[in-house]
C-alpha cells in the first residue's frame, strides 16, 4: 500500500477516480478509505468480498509445495481461463474474442508459481468495515457470469454501500461476460464508467439502482 500511496500522492488531480479490478478492488478501496477528501469516486469491477471469499479452495491450492505448483501449472491456467471468460467469449466466434483468448493463452503461464503463491497466501478481501469507512461515490461493475468472483460477492458489496443513503452508488450486471468483464465488454464498461464519472462530476445524489447491461 506504501507504494500505491506513494504514486497516487504523485499524480493526483484535482477531482480522482480510482478503478480496481478483482484484487485490485481491495486495494483501490483502501487507498480511497486512506485519502477521504482526495478520492471522488471508486470503480469496483469483479470485487471480491471476504466473508463468503474465504477460504476457497483456488486459495488453498497454493499451500502446496511449490514444485507441485510448477507441474500444475497448465491446470491452474486452463482453469482460469474457463471461470475467468463467459462461454460466449470462449466460443470465439468473433475476431476480437479470438485475439483476446490468444493473448491470455500467452500470459497465463508467465506468472512465476512463487510470487502467486505469495500473493495467494497474503490477500486481504474487502470486508464490511472497510466498505463502512468509503465516503466518496462508487460503481460496482460485475459480468453475470464471473466465476472467479461471483455476482453474489458484488451484490453483497452493493447492499453494504447502500447503507448511506448520502452517497452514490451505481451497481451493474453485464451479460455475456464474466470475470474479465473490462476485455470481453470493453465498450460497455468503459461508457458505465464515462456515465458515473460524469454523475461524481456534477454531484448527484443517490442512485443504486441495478442495471443490467444488454450486449
Amino acid at each position: 500500500m506504501r507504494d500505491l500511496s506513494a504514486v497516487f500522492d504523485r499524480y493526483k488531480g484535482r477531482k480522482n477516480l480510482l478503478v480496481g479490478h478483482s484484487y485490485g478492488c481491495s486495494q483501490a478501496t483502501r487507498l480511497a478509505a486512506s485519502r477521504a477528501e482526495q478520492v471522488h469516486g471508486l470503480v469496483m469491477i469483479g470485487p471480491g468480498y471476504a466473508p463468503s471469499h474465504f477460504p476457497a479452495g483456488s486459495i488453498k491450492v497454493f499451500k502446496a509445495p511449490l514444485i507441485v505448483l510448477k507441474m500444475m501449472r497448465p491446470l491452474l491456467s486452463r482453469g482460469f481461463a474457463e471461470r475467468a471468460f463467459h462461454s460466449h467469449t470462449r466460443q470465439a466466434s468473433c475476431q476480437a474474442h479470438r485475439r483476446l483468448l490468444r493473448r491470455a493463452q500467452v500470459f497465463s503461464g508467465t506468472n512465476s508459481m512463487h510470487v502467486c503463491q505469495a500473493f495467494y497466501q497474503q490477500m486481504l478481501w474487502v470486508d464490511e468495515e472497510l466498505l463502512h469507512h468509503i465516503p466518496c461515490a462508487v460503481l460496482v461493475i460485475v459480468g453475470e457470469g464471473d466465476k472467479v468472483t461471483p455476482v453474489t460477492y458484488a451484490q453483497a458489496i452493493h447492499q453494504v454501500l447502500r447503507g448511506n443513503p448520502r452517497r452514490l452508488v451505481n451497481y451493474s450486471e453485464v451479460k455475456e461476460a464474466s470475470h474479465q468483464v473490462m476485455q470481453e465488454t470493453p465498450l460497455r464498461v468503459s461508457y458505465l464508467i464515462l456515465e458515473f464519472m460524469e454523475k461524481v462530476e456534477q454531484g448527484e445524489e443517490m442512485d443504486s439502482d441495478t442495471q443490467t447491461v444488454e450486449m
